[in-house]
């Protein structure tokens, strides 16, 4: 009993109960989610506010990995649109490096195919076939009767009506593993763009989500990127408002008023009047069940089970001298039956990318699909092997160098996150409403908001993005404001 009175602390000294911003307030995760609940919180005059956060940093999946003079980007790389908080930040501080077109990691860069020379005219009937399919999808996808099909279904129809209408003999075989080939890469743009195999991808994504951009473009930061950002909205974040190193195994809101939270530590903490939880989906994935007291409504459960939290993973290479062209913006070192050499690693390693760093050389490769679990059997020295066995075969140069060394980050391993970012399953979209929307809903007891959900998995139309789950936190910042006792 001592030592469990020992172990029991008051989360927040509660003052009054006739003034809400006097009350409790723990927010659990300290991502941009999170962040973005506290700060809106403090701006408001909230005094009794804490960020408990499992990892020994801020920013969730943002995870800017330092490197020399520069920052390697683990988690989000990119902005989604222009018309939100994150963007004016990144304008405000100089961040902005440029425009990417999204679908760029199919149409743009350079295409190695090994000891085979594929015509140009076959590379631009590829194009021609494939640009605008996702634009078709797209319109399929208003059509509510299309939802439960998925992108890769469409994709397979279409791809193999293109073989069809092709004419292959004997002799154009090659011409055949050619297509095939291409089709991965495209099939890999959108696992990597969803973190989603393609054949879980509802099609209703391409309708729901939305950055109001109007084009399927992306912006670019500098080489110091989301660093500066997060630096920028942690500001006001001192080591008293923060438990660092402090993973939440336990809600308690079965209380007539008050709500406990238990950490892996050994702490308990008390007394908490209202909670906003960030955890990310693929955590709660697996721990839903034990983690809050009582159970989660039945239908946000049945939201959690449904929805998908996919993989993608950056591998950072890096060389002293470049084996590509100073001015390359993708690599494409393509996996080709009867060109190049076809395995589990060179089917993953397809696409890379050189950061345009003064007088670095990196490239970054994007992991999706079964890539991801993959890399996490192997060590570095493996994946250095793998990968410039198949740069040599691809770009059919021996003299390629081995990286000086890889650089990673596994999301799919780490029990915080367990994945990358949410997508529509076919399976959520059959849910009676929109499960992003059942995701945000409160828990209320006695009309009082006790448990508020936050982060990317919350906000049904920029799910997956830094924007979506910085505006989610704000959003229940904002809830809980109106929420006047």
């Amino acid at each position: 009993m001592i030592l469990i009175t020992l172990n029991r602390i008051n989360a927040i000294t509660t003052t009054s109960h006739n003034n809400n911003i006097h009350e409790s307030v723990v927010i659990i995760g300290a991502g941009f989610a999170g962040i973005a609940a506290f700060n809106h919180l403090k701006k408001n005059g909230y005094t009794n506010v804490k960020l408990v956060e499992g990892s020994n940093r801020i920013g969730g999946r943002v995870f800017p990995f330092q490197y020399e003079d520069g920052y390697l980007q683990f988690g989000a790389q990119f902005i989604n649109g222009h018309n939100n908080p994150i963007y004016k930040m990144a304008h405000q501080l100089n961040l902005i490096f440029g425009e990417e077109m999204d679908d760029g990691l199919v149409y743009e860069g350079g295409y190695h195919f090994g000891k085979c020379q594929v015509p140009n005219s076959d590379l631009l009937k590829f194009t021609n076939f494939s640009k605008h399919l996702e634009k078709k999808y797209g319109n399929l996808a208003k059509d509510k009767a299309n939802k439960h099909l998925t992108v890769g279904q469409l994709f397979q129809k279409d791809f193999n009506a293109f073989l069809l209408s092709e004419a292959f003999d004997e002799g154009t075989s090659n011409k055949h593993n050619f297509f095939e080939g291409l089709a991965n890469v495209y099939k890999s743009y959108f696992e990597t763009e969803w973190a989603s195999p393609i054949n879980r991808l509802a099609l209703q994504n391409l309708d729901q989500w939305d950055d109001e951009e109007g084009e399927m473009k992306s912006y670019t930061l500098d080489k110091f990127g989301y660093q500066k950002i997060l630096e920028h909205i942690s500001l006001n974040i001192s080591a008293d408002d923060i438990y660092l190193n402090s993973k939440v195994i336990n809600v308690d809101y079965s209380g007539t008023t008050k709500t406990q939270i238990s950490l892996s530590n050994g702490v308990i903490l008390e007394e908490i009047d209202k909670v906003i939880s960030t955890i990310p989906l693929g955590h709660l994935k697996k721990y839903a069940n034990s983690l809050f007291t009582p159970p989660l409504p039945k239908q946000k459960l049945s939201a959690i089970k449904r929805l998908g939290f996919g993989d993608m993973q950056k591998i950072f290479l890096i060389y002293e001298k470049p084996f590509w062209t100073d001015n390359a913006d993708l690599i494409h070192a393509i996996s080709l039956d009867g060109c190049t050499k076809t395995d589990v690693f060179s089917n993953i390693f397809q696409t890379f990318g050189p950061l345009h760093w003064k007088n670095k050389h990196i490239l970054v490769g994007w992991i999706s699909g079964t890539g991801p679990s993959l890399l996490g059997q192997i060590d570095d020295a493996v994946i250095a092997q793998k990968c410039t066995e198949h740069f040599r075969i691809a770009f059919n140069n021996q003299l390629i160098p081995f990286p000086d060394s890889v650089i990673r980050k596994s999301w799919s391993t780490d029990d915080l996150f367990l994945g990358s970012y949410s997508f529509l399953t076919p399976e959520s979209t059959n849910l009676p409403k929109d499960p992003y929307l059942i995701m945000e809903t409160p828990i209320i007891k006695d009309k009082k908001l006790r448990i508020q959900f936050a982060g990317e998995a919350t906000h049904s139309k920029m799910y997956q993005t830094v924007v979506g789950a910085y505006l989610s936190g704000q959003r229940e910042a904002d809830r809980m404001i109106r929420d006047v006792e």
